[in-house]
């Protein structure tokens, strides 16, 4: 391709109309100043990714991508032009970025890649059939490296984002990510909270093709089972492009759907020789071209043999390939397996050479890594599992890195292709004694880290589980509330995928103890369906075990998930039953948790009289026990109902009580909700820059906790003592505030926030 001076005048032109700097563009763009400044002046061509991505982002009416490509491609999407830095857009939408690392050693499959990007060319029609790609071959062929590989390369078609999904339709470990669980993946992605994320799954659905009717998406749907596992998450919007892989043939989005099949076949002998050439390097190849030969047709074409054996040769550089392809002669019942190419036997018989290669230690990690709950371990996780150090742990993690048995997923954190984790599993059972160890080290170093994390999110977490970890098992510390959180955040799936796991161990507490540890996390960040379905799990689990504590926790778990979805005849009933454990076991402490939550349910039903006994009998009994987060947040509880009941006087100094027991303790939250409480105290006895100034440590507070929705309220009290002192625009900042909150949580309370902030006849 040869320069454009007339691409980079165009260019210049338009960069300067918006008032952008080359450095700013650049940035804008994603690509270098150098290169920026070339194309510019007509030193080199703009790629045709290129130009579409100045065509994006400079809003050029198509006049940038015809001056730099032969031909437009069909339906480029304008975009809203850059803004000057320091400047932000209102409300932008989520735009998602999941697509895995895409790799660096993609060969061939230039056919395939031409029926992908025919797809992509093609103009939308009026039909409302969405462009789908059904990817299709054996274990090991290639579908996801070749759908991910695409995927990247076309990204910047697709601006309103891509979605990824490894629907898991084979994995052996445990069950096929749901459709419907693959919607709420998505959905979530798409920046709808968890709280209006609809339970039926067809509503689910609606909600998911009508956000993306309208938005031009990239949807990758990994490993299906079949057709019927990935049909609900095709969208109906003709400006995205989906892709599908699986091992299936997936006729029924062939005939139903329209979906192109793309059939992938073995690697031809070019193929396979260009990517021996880019693992081992040209020298190591040409130094035996004959032996070379004979490894790829050994390896039977299936990229991913010719990987793995690429891999061993690299791991053993002592290792000729004459001595290699001597080995893998002897194997008859391995080259039947490939020659078959039935899937599990492929995988088995080309894992194997890897795993053979790895030194005990290396080895015995990537069995027990295969224990792990969710589908990737992090070091500290691989050392507890292993029983060794950090730094043992990530030289074994390397080396499986390097043999291609783990992928990194992220810092510190690996992940495997499910084939890899059903040999590995096998390779487990061969110790039944060492599987059964490394699942319960697995379990413990959750529990235990989860205990750690919880407990910086509230003191009253660092007492639910009392005994030790077991020998080897170094659970996770964390400094700050920050960390917690974040911890929380990166293992969520593992963490919920270890309390099913935990529910299979006969009689044992780790499934609702680790629910209840999940609680406060799933709480403060609205993920309260999913509290339910945690606590449905550990209430099942504790009943077979006859686990009274268990049971009372997990029904005081349920009850929290329907107090905060407005269930409150669920919520009673729960409530009700945990109060009844509670008796029969004379356990005070949950007797007075319930009493709390009793409290709230009738606070949300305007009984405040009722309210406030029930909060003053939950006080009582964390004073005699002596606790002192109860007593503080008890105190807190009771100021709040005292004030809506019209006893100033008496909130004041139940508030002012337990703000002097905060003032010793590291409960973040509770400090936060006694601040609100004597916030409100203030606004009732008309000191309002008291008011303000305690609503406002109730929202930094709020915010450090990570609480949106209590952040969210306390904004609305502190916008109203703005408002009754006259500082009408103070007031409008603050429920703007809580408005964006109460907006992005999706929560009915933003109505109440917008007739706030609308203009009345009192505020002209």
């Amino acid at each position: 391709m040869s320069p454009r001076p007339d691409f980079g005048h165009r260019l210049r032109t338009l960069r300067n109309a918006r008032g952008l700097s080359l450095s700013e563009l650049a940035d804008v763009l994603h690509y270098s100043k150098g290169y920026l400044s070339k194309v510019e002046n007509g030193v080199k061509p703009p790629t045709q990714e290129f130009a579409l991505r100045c065509e994006q982002v400079l809003n050029a009416d198509g006049e940038l991508f015809r001056k730099g490509t032969a031909e437009p491609v069909a339906g480029v999407r304008r975009t809203t032009p850059p803004r000057p830095p320091g400047t932000r857009t209102a409300a932008a939408p989520i735009v998602p970025r999941q697509l895995p690392p895409a790799g660096g050693t993609f060969v061939g499959r230039g056919a395939e890649l031409a029926l992908l990007n025919q797809l992509a060319d093609t103009a939308p029609t009026a039909s409302g059939a969405v462009p789908l790609a059904a990817i299709t071959g054996t274990a090991g062929i290639g579908k996801t490296a070749l759908a991910l590989h695409w995927a990247h390369s076309q990204a910047a078609r697709y601006p309103d984002g891509q979605l990824y999904m490894n629907l898991r339709g084979l994995d052996p470990s445990g069950p096929a990510v749901s459709p419907a669980d693959a919607i709420r993946s998505f959905l979530a992605a798409l920046g709808v909270p968890d709280s209006h994320i609809p339970p039926d799954s067809d509503a689910r659905e609606a909600l998911y093709r009508s956000i993306l009717a309208d938005r031009r998406v990239l949807v990758v749907l990994d490993d299906a089972r079949n057709a019927e596992h990935a049909r609900p998450l095709v969208p109906a919007g003709t400006g995205c492009l989906v892709l599908v892989t699986s091992r299936d043939r997936l006729y029924g989005l062939v005939t139903g759907l329209g979906a192109r099949p793309v059939s992938l076949g073995l690697f031809s002998y070019t193929d396979a020789h260009e990517l021996l050439v880019r693992r081992l390097g040209a020298k190591c190849v040409h130094a035996e071209p004959h032996t070379a030969e004979e490894l790829i047709e050994l390896c039977a074409g299936l990229p991913l043999a010719v990987n793995i054996a690429a891999a061993r040769a690299v791991a053993q550089p002592s290792m000729t390939l004459v001595e290699q392809v001597r080995g893998m002669r002897s194997a008859r019942r391995r080259l039947d397996a490939l020659d078959l190419g039935e899937a599990t036997a492929d995988a088995r018989t080309a894992f194997s050479w890897s795993y053979r290669l790895l030194d005990g230690s290396t080895a015995r990690l990537f069995r027990m890594q295969a224990m792990n709950p969710g589908p990737e371990v992090s070091l500290a996780a691989a050392a507890s599992l292993t029983a060794t150090t950090a730094q043992e742990a990530r030289r074994d993690l390397d080396e499986l890195v390097r043999t291609h048995l783990l992928t990194p997923c992220g810092p510190n954190r690996w992940t495997c292709h499910d084939l890899l984790r059903v040999y590995a599993q096998e390779q487990a059972r061969e110790n039944p004694a060492e599987k059964r160890l490394a699942r319960a080290r697995a379990l413990d170093h959750y529990l235990f880290s989860a205990q750690n994390a919880a407990a910086c999110l509230s003191p009253q977490n660092a007492s639910i589980v009392t005994r030790s970890p077991r020998d080897g098992v170094v659970p996770e510390r964390f400094a700050d509330q920050a960390e917690a959180s974040a911890w929380f955040e990166a293992e969520y799936t593992t963490l919920t995928a270890a309390v099913s796991l935990a529910a299979d161990v006969p009689s044992s507490p780790y499934a609702w103890q680790l629910a209840r540890l999940l609680l406060t996390f799933q709480d403060r960040t609205s993920r309260w369906h999913d509290l339910a379905e945690v606590q449905r799990v550990a209430l099942t689990a504790a009943t077979e075990a006859a686990d009274g504590p268990g049971m009372a926790s997990a029904h005081r778990g349920l009850a929290r998930a329907a107090l905060r979805t407005r269930r409150f005849e669920a919520c009673r009933t729960h409530l009700a039953r945990a109060m009844d454990l509670a008796h029969e076991l004379d356990d005070r402490m949950s007797e007075a948790a319930v009493r709390h939550e009793l409290s709230v349910v009738h606070e949300q039903e305007g009984d405040f009289a009722l309210a406030l006994a029930e909060a003053r009998r939950a006080l009582e009994i964390f004073e005699s026990a002596g606790t002192g987060t109860g007593i503080a947040n008890g105190l807190s509880t009771v100021g709040w109902f005292q004030a809506m009941t019209g006893d100033h006087t008496g909130a004041l100094e139940s508030c002012l009580r337990a703000l002097d027991l905060h003032s010793d303790l590291t409960d973040t939250w509770g400090a936060a909700d006694t601040w609100d409480s004597l916030g409100y105290v203030h606004h009732c006895l008309a000191d309002h820059d008291a008011a303000v100034a305690a609503f406002q440590r109730a929202v930094n507070l709020f915010r450090t906790s990570g609480d949106r929705y209590y952040e969210a309220g306390s904004l609305v009290r502190l916008g109203q003592s703005h408002d009754a002192a006259g500082r009408r625009d103070e007031a409008l900042r603050a429920w703007g505030s809580a408005l964006g909150l109460l907006k992005a949580l999706r929560h009915p309370d933003a109505d109440r926030v917008r007739a706030l902030i609308t203009p009345t006849t009192n505020h002209p």
